[in-house]
């Protein structure tokens, strides 16, 4: 059995996850067997069970945010085996709760359904944080196709082959904006894994993206794509591990506007913008072995408002 948690205090969040594992719960294919609670957040010291791992679902308000703050601090120092996914307001500045607390899954309040708590419960309850598989639970209607990338290589082959192996799956009207975002990984994958520039290298803009590439057979990377009836799903796997939780979550709150703010704080940062733009036109799905393997899933839904919900999705493990 699996011990999920909600510390929250609004009937919305309780009622909309409540609905979430109950559909869960009838997932034949994991068997995920949830133990769903929901705990006022009032009177989390009394009702948290201790259990040896667990996931919690933790509700962040913009009137309570600095109170809440130090029960997150508290409940992690008591309850050590406890994963946690915030649930927040857009208002809050959710990137510096998380980057405080290492805390790598964000949902906005009003924008998530089950295909998404059901990926994360999967993610951190089983440890299956590889690959497109909990994300598509129905299976696929094309993929998963792969490629594996070494030796010497030009950047406009890789993307012929995207284009003519992956591509030819994709609707006409978003073909060219995959492309856009496909390639804007690839430019990442090839500049930290490949090359192996420091990120100070890449904000500084000094950096271009060599025409032609020397991958070290031991040191290869994998594209990858499948897809459903509902999305397409695409990804790149290095074997760097160069990427971290806390750069990626301080990238991304640089390119994002929160509450009042006009326009994002580092709008004229040189890095960052490519994760951005995948975050707010895509899924986007980030796992990192540290110093091993880095892999960078994005999903882009037919219909459009899916493509909206921007739900950080970060697993960070030590090697």
């Amino acid at each position: 059995m699996i011990n999920v948690f909600l510390i929250g205090k609004t009937e919305t969040v309780r009622d909309k996850l409540t609905e979430c594992y109950l559909k869960i719960n009838k997932d034949s294919e994991y068997m995920l067997n949830v133990n769903f609670q929901y705990i006022q957040k009032d009177n989390w010291r009394q009702s948290l069970p201790r259990v040896p791992q667990g996931l919690v679902f933790f509700e962040i308000t913009e009137s309570d945010t600095k109170a809440e703050m130090l029960t997150i601090q508290n409940m992690l120092r008591i309850h050590r085996g406890l994963q946690l996914v915030l649930v927040t307001d857009s208002s809050i500045d959710y990137f510096e709760i998380a980057r405080v607390y290492n805390i790598g899954n964000i949902l906005k309040k009003d924008l998530f359904d089950h295909y998404v708590v059901r990926a994360i419960t999967i993610r951190l309850m089983t440890g299956n944080i590889f690959g497109f598989k909990p994300y598509f639970p129905d299976g696929y209607t094309v993929g998963p196709l792969y490629k594996t990338v070494s030796g010497t290589v030009e950047m406009k082959d890789i993307m012929a082959f995207f284009e003519k192996e992956f591509l030819k799956y994709v609707d006409q009207e978003v073909n060219y904006k995959l492309r856009s975002y496909f390639y804007e990984l690839l430019a990442n994958t090839i500049a930290y894994s490949v090359v192996g520039i420091t990120p100070d290298v890449r904000d500084s803009g000094l950096f271009d993206i060599p025409a032609t590439i020397e991958i070290p057979e031991e040191k290869p990377f994998k594209i990858s794509m499948a897809m459903d009836d509902e999305k397409y799903g695409f990804s790149i796997m290095d074997t760097s591990g160069s990427l971290s939780l806390q750069r990626l979550l301080i990238k991304l709150r640089r390119q994002s506007s929160i509450g009042d703010e006009a326009q994002p704080p580092g709008i004229w940062d040189l890095t960052g913008r490519g994760f951005s733009l995948l975050l707010k036109d895509n899924r986007l799905i980030v796992n990192i072995v540290r110093n091993s393997l880095t892999e960078v899933i994005f999903m882009h839904y037919r219909e459009k408002a899916l493509n909206k919900y921007e739900s950080i999705i970060i697993a960070e493990i030590a090697q």
